[in-house]
């Protein structure tokens, strides 16, 4: 469901911030909670735990780095440029 989307991704975000701001073993689900607005019953329906929450971000961060560089080696750019492209 959308809703559900919404909520998950706002999870996903506020804790992304979060480990960014204190690192993982630093940032308290309270604090998770409070950047991203939601409750505690959000957070365990969507994710079992602090660490499953970690590996999600991971993960996702995983899938957009890999799409960003298959992205680039489709263009046609020499491999210095492509390189550029790559460390923006």
């Amino acid at each position: 469901q959308q809703r559900a989307a919404v909520t998950r991704a706002q999870i996903v975000r506020g804790a992304a911030e979060m480990f960014d701001k204190s690192g993982f073993e630093g940032a308290s689900l309270v604090e998770i909670l409070e950047a991203a607005g939601m409750t505690k019953g959000a957070l365990y329906f969507h994710f079992r735990s602090k660490e499953d929450l970690a590996r999600h971000i991971i993960a996702e961060q995983h899938r957009i780095s890999i799409a960003a560089v298959q992205a680039i080696a489709a263009q046609e750019a020499s491999a210095i440029e492509q390189i550029v492209m790559l460390c923006h």
